[in-house]
């Protein structure tokens, strides 16, 4: 008799995407409160050199944080298209298979 299991393990790669996801929203968190605390030392010194080109650097950072706190979101977003996929063609093969089964 033919199992209804997917050669997959989807479990996994849900686990997989709920830890992209906690990524992305950690790292989306902290470059938003660090580019809040670039603004304020602006405010707080605004003449001063040194402190916009320690800001300067500081949003570069926080822009490449940016950048991959999205690459996990979207990390996130692909691997729960493809377990939907897996699990959807898992079991049309599954049926199709078991329309096929012999009985001995």
């Amino acid at each position: 008799m033919m199992s209804n299991s997917c050669v997959v393990d989807a479990d996994a790669m849900r686990r997989f995407a709920y830890v992209a996801r906690q990524a992305f929203r950690e790292l989306d968190d902290a470059a938003g409160a660090t580019l809040g605390t670039v603004g304020l030392l602006t405010d707080l010194v605004p003449h001063s050199a040194v402190v916009h080109a320690w800001c300067d650097s500081v949003c570069a950072a926080a822009t490449l944080v940016q950048r991959n706190a999205d690459r996990f979101g979207r990390l996130a977003e692909h691997t729960d298209r493809a377990v939907g996929a897996y699990l959807e063609s898992d079991l049309t093969h599954s049926r199709l298979f078991a329309g096929l089964e012999v009985r001995i």
